[in-house]
């Protein structure tokens, strides 16, 4: 099943290096993500859409917010990953310091340091 979604979602960046990018659908529609991009060095960023669809009870929702930093921090770590493994968030904790814009576009950025670190098989 692994192969089929790598297959599937594969694409290049920089012409060069094959990447697995997080397969676009249903949330990220709905959520009026952009696409993800990703550096060679598997950093990645995305845009999400802001407006009256985000809001409840009279302001955006924070919860809002998962699907674009799933889809942001999930990539910069499947790009890491060995080969015939997927990831998976399992949990996501998103602090909001401030009220959320109420229109426009949210920016997210995420890249993975894993200095010294090895997974297991």
């Amino acid at each position: 099943m692994v192969d089929g979604m790598r297959d599937a979602v594969a694409d290049r960046v920089g012409g060069s290096v094959p990447v697995l990018l997080t397969p676009y659908g249903g949330p990220e529609a709905l959520f009026r993500l952009g696409r993800i991009a990703v550096d060679d060095t598997g950093a990645s960023a995305a845009t999400m859409a802001v407006g009256p669809w985000l809001v409840v009870d009279g302001r955006p929702a924070a919860g809002s917010l998962g699907v674009l930093m799933d889809d942001v921090l999930g990539q910069a770590v499947i790009v890491g990953r060995p080969e015939g493994h997927w990831a998976v968030t399992t949990e996501l904790t998103v602090d909001v310091c401030s009220p959320l814009p109420s229109t426009g576009r949210l920016h997210a950025a995420g890249e993975r340091h894993l200095p010294g670190l090895e997974l297991l098989p």
